[in-house]
């Protein structure tokens, strides 16, 4: 089972929580983890990708580089929502019976926090999302199960992301240790799992996008991608992009 997120970050300011607050996360729960000296059924692989804000270039490069792991992964779970806290996780109706187990005692010792963005819910979904824009769809692309935590908080997410307030005076450290916790048992449970997540019907068609990077500036058409959208309606090379829905 991997936990991760993406070390690099938008040059706007410091990048505390796009995505240095999913970096915390992930070595803290490693460190408890490592502190208590458990040891697992399965290998947990705590990972953290470069190139995510490039277009997933990391970690589509490691899945390049170690096609091999593919079949042994029972899930990722990467943190980049930002400093909010970890509250829930989405699952297919195959995977819904595995969730309950693995992550009821999460679910248990939660229900009764006072600040109810704390307690922990398990999402049920027809499939799971894709889109996104993190290194879990990197996973799901390969048929890996990905899976992109639901959070909640008092943090205004799209306030800090890729803006010049994403300092770390936005970060609030009670989410980070209720995250890192989170973590922390979510990875022991899901390696400890009598199997591993199911992949039947987990992932539903790829986003459809228009398919066409812009000239630099303007909203005018610079090269179109091979099977885009664009492409089959007509678009072109030097077209000017005037309105949208």
């Amino acid at each position: 089972v991997i936990f991760g997120g993406h070390l690099d970050s938008w040059d706007g300011a410091q990048g505390t929580q796009d995505n240095g607050t999913g970096t915390a996360t992930t070595l803290e729960a490693a460190r408890i983890l490592g502190t208590m000296g458990v040891q697992p059924k399965r290998t947990i692989r705590f990972m953290l990708w470069s190139g995510e804000e490039q277009g997933l270039v990391g970690s589509r490069a490691y899945i390049d580089q170690h096609p091999e792991e593919n079949e042994l992964i029972s899930a990722v779970l990467v943190h980049d929502g930002g400093t909010n806290a970890c509250s829930g996780i989405n699952t297919t109706p195959m995977m819904m019976p595995m969730f309950e187990e693995v992550f009821g005692p999460i679910i248990a010792h939660t229900q009764d926090a006072e600040d109810e963005d704390l307690r922990f819910r398990i999402d049920p979904r027809e499939s799971l999302p894709r889109g996104v824009g993190s290194d879990h769809d990197s996973y799901l692309a390969a048929g890996v199960p990905g899976f992109f935590w639901n959070q909640r908080g008092n943090a205004s997410y799209n306030y800090v992301h890729h803006t010049q307030h994403d300092t770390l005076s936005n970060a609030v450290a009670a989410y980070e240790e209720h995250t890192s916790r989170v973590v922390a048992a979510a990875a022991w449970r899901l390696a400890n799992a009598s199997t591993e997540v199911p992949r039947k019907d987990m992932s539903g068609p790829p986003p459809k996008r228009l398919g066409v990077f812009l000239v630099e500036g303007s909203l005018t058409v610079e090269t179109l991608t091979k099977d885009g959208q664009a492409k089959t309606i007509g678009i072109s090379k030097g077209d000017t992009i005037l309105q949208v829905d």
